[in-house]
């Protein structure tokens, strides 16, 4: 019997998707995907970064991946109502919060990979949001940080259709990265072009990169009650060799998908 893919261990579940291998706190689920390897190597937070917090006592944020942030929070940050695996699904539930009148619905997917694929493994972000209030700012935000060299921003290789939802994207696009880690692996993360947002990628501390998608957020809109926003964004690990090419053609993949409609 195949192992799976999500591993409950009280309130932390690991996630062992060969040859990616991480955790998530579901007490913190702002931190996303923490201590994870590739291929058996640890990707770990910049050395550099460590030891310029250690002298200067600067707080440098861990890596992590595919972190989910709610927006309107006070306080230490909300846990789920309620959470669960399903398959190769992880799925936590939030519910109205004081500041927050939102019910949210987050699933992190694990998709095996392969050649044809063109990923080593990737991990699959849904969010759903919904209110009973007359309205509310859907918005939320979802982050990535990492040790990495270089990061570049991902485009359609010549030729490549842009799939049905290119229409939904305005201009080029402008929510895929591709980050090099060195030791032969790079990660690529990019948002569905069905999904409204506002995305940008930072160095914020010494050789760490960090991109974070704040969803639902371009144009500007409130959520009506009862209607259901939905975001789908894809994490994906690719050998550092051809890597923009093999991203690319990630990209062009998801965007030929439709985007979920139900969890």
């Amino acid at each position: 019997m195949a192992e799976a893919i999500w591993q409950t261990d009280g309130n932390t579940v690991r996630l062992e998707l060969a040859p990616l291998s991480g955790r998530l706190d579901m007490q913190c689920l702002a931190a996303g995907i923490v201590g994870f390897s590739i291929a058996r190597c640890a990707v770990e937070d910049s050395p550099r970064a460590a030891k310029l917090a250690a002298e200067g006592g600067v707080s440098v944020p861990r890596a992590g991946l595919l972190g989910l942030e709610l927006l309107g929070e006070t306080g230490p940050p909300p846990v789920p109502a309620e959470w669960y695996v399903r398959q190769q699904d992880l799925v936590a539930w939030f519910s109205v919060g004081a500041d927050r009148p939102l019910e949210v619905q987050a699933i992190w997917r694990g998709v095996p990979g392969g050649e044809k694929e063109g990923f080593a493994a990737a991990v699959d972000l849904i969010v759903g949001v919904r209110t009973q209030c007359p309205e509310a700012d859907p918005g939320l935000s979802v982050a990535s940080r990492l040790p990495a060299r270089e990061v570049l921003p991902v485009g359609l290789a010549e030729g490549a259709a842009a799939g049905p939802w290119a229409w939904a994207r305005q201009g080029p696009i402008r929510a895929a990265y591709l980050f090099r880690l060195g030791g032969g692996w790079s990660y690529a993360e990019m948002v569905h072009p069905a999904t409204r947002l506002e995305s940008r990628w930072a160095s914020p501390h010494p050789c760490t990169a960090e991109v974070r998608h704040r969803l639902f957020a371009q144009p500007a809109e409130k959520l009506e009650k009862g209607v259901m926003l939905r975001a789908w964004i894809r994490g994906a690990w690719v050998p550092e060799e051809d890597d923009l090419r093999r991203a690319s053609a990630i990209y062009a993949a998801l965007a030929a998908c439709e985007p979920p409609l139900d969890a």
